[in-house]
Order: structure tokens, then C-alpha cells, then sequence
């Protein structure tokens, strides 16, 4: 289960909202995990070919708050932890997944 934010999304069955895409919710789609940047957030990639870079999708797992790794003070505990668990196991493979709720982007943090 995952919340994403509204200014890059990759599913065919996207459709647009003013400026920004929207992913349809409560379906599941697929992605290939492409980055973890933290605990509790993937970049995904749409799988299979495309012309040019494949186009992202950044999601924030719902329901879940891992310790923040921050790059201008002292990260949480555990955060480098939590992140490098989500990263060994996922980076590069094929998952599925289904969108709850969608927010602004609040930065570069969702």
C-alpha cells in the first residue's frame, strides 16, 4: 500500500489533473524498483521498454513513518538501517502495488 506524490506517475491508465498526472486509485500496477531513499519511500520505474529514460513514480509506503535520514543534520536512529533493509531486498526487482491516498509533493519529502 503506498501514497505518491502527484508530480510524476507512470501508468498507462494515468489521466491528467490540471498540471499534474494522476495514478488510478485502488488498482494494482506494477514497477521495478529503480532507488530507496529512505525507509519508508521507493522510486519506482515503469517495467518493460520505453523510448528514452523510463519515466518514475516516488512512493511512500502508507501507514508507515521510518526514522528520516536528513542531510543537513544528525540522521535518526536506525534510519541508514531501515533504508539499507528496504534496498537489499527490493532494488531491481518487479513489485506490485496499490495507491491510497494521494498527496502534494511537500519538497523533496512526500
Amino acid at each position: 500500500r503506498a501514497s505518491h506524490s502527484t508530480s510524476n506517475t507512470f501508468p498507462s491508465s494515468a489521466h491528467h489533473h490540471g498540471s499534474a498526472m494522476s495514478v488510478p486509485m485502488k488498482t494494482t500496477l506494477p514497477g521495478v524498483v529503480k532507488a530507496v531513499p529512505s525507509g519508508d519511500t521507493l522510486v519506482l520505474v515503469k517495467p518493460g521498454p520505453s523510448a528514452g529514460p523510463p519515466p518514475e513514480l516516488r512512493l511512500t509506503l502508507s501507514s508507515l513513518r521510518a526514522p528520516a535520514l536528513r542531510p543537513d543534520a544528525a540522521d535518526e536512529p536506525f534510519a541508514f538501517a531501515s533504508r539499507e533493509f528496504l534496498r537489499r531486498r527490493l532494488i531491481g526487482k518487479q513489485v506490485t502495488f496499490v495507491v491510497d491516498y494521494q498527496v502534494a509533493a511537500a519538497g523533496q519529502r512526500l
